[in-house]
């Protein structure tokens, strides 16, 4: 999706890790909602994004945050960034079966995310559902599909009168 769109990614999984002195790929061994995952750690990792994304809108290039925004307070304070920059905004709500979302986290090998499946179970209870305010300027992106990013790419486009080129 950044690719497709231009955009600077900013990944939670990476942020939160450099917060604490770690390298991307290096695993934290922390347990669910502990540690580098507990609430303190989990609001500085969205701080801390929302400082990166602010200084990258401020200097005139485009942002995406990949992270799981399972609260209302943590989409709130992507929106805010982005409305103190006058820059439009939009949430991608990701969706998935279940069992291939617990699949695709048995798989991940090499990667930033320390998802595993009981992570899923326990962040089904984490989430807060989205919001009417926040519908009006959310896409549903289904991950399951194929060329679902340049599929959502196009929308986004289209939604904010942007460039395909």
């Amino acid at each position: 999706m950044a690719q497709e769109l231009g955009l600077i990614r900013l990944r939670s999984d990476v942020e939160r890790k450099r917060l604490h002195g770690l390298a991307p790929l290096e695993n934290s061994k922390s347990p669910t909602g502990g540690n580098l995952y507990s609430t303190e750690a989990n609001e500085r990792t969205y701080q801390r994004l929302a400082k990166l994304a602010s200084g990258l809108l401020s200097a005139g290039l485009p942002a995406i945050i990949d992270a799981a925004c399972l609260k209302v307070s943590e989409r709130a304070l992507f929106a805010a960034v982005a409305e103190s920059q006058g820059v439009p905004f939009a949430l991608i709500h990701c969706e998935a079966p279940e069992d291939l979302r617990k699949q695709w986290a048995r798989k991940r090998k090499g990667d930033a995310s320390e998802a595993t499946e009981e992570l899923l179970d326990v962040q089904k209870d984490w989430f807060e559902p989205l919001t009417p305010e926040e519908q009006t300027h959310t896409a549903h992106l289904h991950t399951d599909k194929e060329y679902v990013a340049e599929a959502i790419a196009d929308r986004i486009r289209q939604h904010f009168g942007l460039s395909s080129e």
